[in-house]
């Protein structure tokens, strides 16, 4: 359950009350055993997460304090290998030792026999469906506890007291089937998010693809209008506006493939000083290609003291030529103006234009991925 957004309060009420009733028994049957409540208390936080291993650590070891088990042998699949994992925990000298499973399969082959349901029961070793492994160790009645139903099983827990006698009631068993429910959708989330992580990854490459399939036929292009203008006496018209256009698409282009390398963590800048006023210099013309032949004028001014700037030249051309090219998109007369003047130990890079403007009640959102303003 998750609150709409911040100001719904009957949503957030609701999850507080849904929190309430599934961990109160907990506390209450941790309390009344006499273990301390900061295992369950650890509980509400750390099945909130994407680590199944800690998800699993926890289960087991609330498992074995709340009920006063002193081993068990637990299995889940492993997102990463497609495989199982599965391991003997027991308790030695108050801590808690994992040892691997050589061969998690034999307790898996008895875990597909196990109920459809999800509720945690009790299994006497002379049940001949128990892996025999269980009775070399001398198990005797052992807590069960499926993972996820058997549509969905994810993982299972068998518990015991080291061949000592267990007895649980209907209130024991309905504690362990609420912390391996709670247990089963946490695994589940963790899974999920892995696989929408994964499946974000192949878009950011197949993004970085195309952008890089786009720049090789727009780079051709250029260089055969730079051979076209470097050859004629007189340019035909419009080809320079093709050029920035052609330069405009390169841009787009290569900003395709600096999302996918945000989205990978590959993206990288590189600071440099740099003269605002040769970086000027080259917008003017980027800016007067969009402004051609519409009463609008281009004004761009260096104030003394901001004359050079440590940062990378091509972000910084990349914003400015954002902001240059919106506004132009907006303002039917006038004029757009870059200014750079110095703040104390920053520089100041701001461009004004006579347009429409952008809306006050749009301000708090304008940074949002994607927002479009009226």
């Amino acid at each position: 359950l998750k609150a709409r957004s911040p100001d719904d309060v009957e949503s957030q009420d609701a999850l507080a009350t849904l929190c309430q009733a599934y961990w109160s028994p907990i506390f209450a049957y941790i309390r009344h055993r006499g273990h301390d409540p900061e295992t369950a208390r650890d509980l509400t936080q750390g099945f909130h997460g994407f680590d199944p291993q800690r998800v699993v650590s926890l289960l087991v070891t609330s498992t074995l304090h709340t009920f006063g088990l002193r081993r068990l042998w637990v299995v889940w699949h492993a997102f990463e290998s497609s495989g199982t994992e599965g391991y003997v925990v027991r308790v030695d000298h108050g801590k808690l030792v994992w040892e691997p499973f050589a061969d998690p399969r034999p307790l898996w082959t008895w875990i597909a026999h196990w109920p459809a349901s999800a509720q945690a029961f009790l299994a006497s070793s002379t049940d001949p469906q128990v892996p025999t492994f269980l009775g070399r160790a001398k198990a005797t009645t052992m807590l069960c506890m499926p993972l996820g139903e058997a549509g969905e099983r994810l993982g299972a827990i068998c518990a015991d007291r080291n061949g000592a006698p267990l007895e649980l009631g209907e209130r024991e068993l309905a504690l362990a089937t609420v912390l391996a429910s709670g247990a089963a959708v946490a695994l589940a989330n963790t899974w999920l998010f892995h696989r929408v992580t994964m499946a974000s990854e192949e878009k950011s490459v197949f993004l970085a693809r195309i952008a890089h399939e786009l720049r090789n036929p727009l780079q051709a292009m250029l260089w055969d209008l730079d051979s076209v203008q470097g050859g004629a006496e007189s340019q035909p018209p419009g080809l320079e506006r093709i050029r920035q256009n052609a330069l405009m698409t390169l841009d787009l282009a290569k900003e395709l493939q600096e999302f996918a390398e945000v989205e990978t963590k590959r993206l990288t800048v590189n600071p440099t000083p740099i003269t605002l006023d040769q970086t000027f210099d080259n917008l003017r013309a980027t800016a007067l290609a969009l402004l051609d032949g519409r009463p609008i004028t281009f004004q761009a001014h260096v104030a003394e003291g901001a004359e050079v700037i440590v940062t990378d030249p091509f972000r910084l051309r990349q914003i400015l030529i954002n902001l240059i090219s919106n506004a132009a998109k907006f303002t039917a007369r006038g004029v757009i103006e870059l200014d750079a003047s110095r703040a104390g130990s920053e520089i100041v890079i701001s461009v004004r234009d006579s347009g429409v403007g952008i809306d006050t009640t749009d301000l708090p959102r304008i940074f949002a991925p994607f927002f479009r303003g009226h």
